[in-house]
Parts: structure tokens; sequence; C-alpha cells
């Protein structure tokens, strides 16, 4: 399988417990998590948490100057990946959600390694940061570029929840 890198906005293990108090995720965590708690945090539906974060991302996306175009036929039953003409042309993107970006089967990671967070870029489809690209991916440089990108991000997640105050930039090795 293929590995990739991820740009994320998130929060290390000491935080979840916070984190999921302040987003109202029926979850508990104690201040060092166990994998049974990630587990049953990873299996959670947050459709209300990822609805506004749906929101926080389209304006995310306005304010990049890009206009949302309608799509002429969804590829499958849950499609909700949007699309918007950027001066690249046309994206179509995964919207930000909540994430776990925890994987000790295939990455081998102890539950320290754990983010709690949303992705800023992705694989398959953009995200955010990483628009240029039709199929996603960022090439890690932090030039003005990037961190104006990753401050106006964190700025509308703020705005929406305002735990990403305390959020920090990770980068994750993802297997996909």
């Amino acid at each position: 399988m293929a590995y990739g890198t991820e740009l994320v906005l998130g929060f290390e293990p000491a935080m979840f417990g916070r984190v999921c108090t302040a987003l109202n995720v029926p979850v508990k965590f104690s201040d060092e998590p166990t994998d049974a708690e990630l587990s049953e945090f990873q299996y959670l539906k947050l459709e209300t948490i990822d609805e506004k974060l749906r929101a926080i991302h389209h304006q995310c996306c306005l304010d990049m100057g890009w206009t949302p175009l309608k799509k002429k036929k969804p590829r499958f039953k849950n499609d909700d990946y949007p699309i918007y003409e950027t001066s690249k042309g046309p994206r179509e993107f995964a919207p930000f959600r909540l994430e776990l970006f925890y994987d000790p089967g295939e990455m081998g990671e102890d539950p320290e390694h754990a983010i709690l967070g949303v992705a800023l870029s992705g694989r398959y489809f953009p995200t955010f940061l990483d628009w240029k690209d039709p199929h996603g991916g960022v090439q890690f440089v932090f030039n003005t570029e990037l961190n104006n990108g990753i401050a106006a991000a964190r700025l509308r997640l703020i705005e929406g929840f305002e735990i990403f105050d305390e959020s920090l930039i990770a980068i994750k090795e993802i297997h996909y």
C-alpha cells in the first residue's frame, strides 16, 4: 500500500479530553489515552462537527477567491467533495473533517503518537493547502504562502471552534 504525508492542524493526546469536551464529542480520554480509548473514537459518527467543518472549509475556499461550481453528477451516494474554480482550473476538494490520525497496525504507532485534528492537505483530492495539484499532496516548504494558508485555515477554525486556538501544526505519515 501507499504512504503519504499530511499537514494536520490538531492536538496531542494530552489535549484529547479537553478537545472532546469542547466539541461535545461523547468520548472520555484519560491524560494518556489508551489504545482502547482511541479505537472508540475512530468509529464515532461526527456528522454535526463535520457539517460545521464543511462550512468552515467552504469559507476558507471563498477567502482564497475560488468560485464554487456545480457538480454535473455525483460519482457515488455520499459524494460530498465540492468543486471550486481556482487559478489552476477546477479542483474537487476533500472538505475538512475531524479525524484521529493514529494507525497502530500499518504504521506501528503507539497512542502517544496520535493526533486529533483537521487535515489541511490530503491524497487523491486536495484539501486546502495542496490546491495546486488536482490530486492533492503538498511539498512541505514552509514559505510565506504555506504559512499564510495555515494561518488562514487556523483563524477560520478558531471562529468555529475556539479550542483550535490551542492547536498545533503536525506532519503525519499516513498509510492509505
